[in-house]
């Protein structure tokens, strides 16, 4: 993206459609995943982006024993 024009709304949006497929456990195209990376890397503070995957990571784990 280093020589494309930023557009917020676009990104924006197709962040929205990404989150759903994600959601929905559907597969995710290279530039799906570009955008979503791109997302990743312009957090202005990752380390709450870590505490919040680590938490989630938590759950899951803790559903997953639960449903056994």
């Amino acid at each position: 993206m280093a020589n494309e024009t930023y557009n917020k709304a676009w990104c924006d949006e197709r962040h929205k459609e990404i989150v759903g497929k994600i959601i929905t456990n559907k597969g995710l195209t290279d530039k799906e995943f570009i955008v979503i990376w791109d997302k990743i890397n312009n957090l202005d503070n990752r380390l709450w982006f870590v505490i919040v995957l680590l938490f989630m990571n938590l759950g899951g784990v803790i559903i997953s024993i639960l449903s056994r």
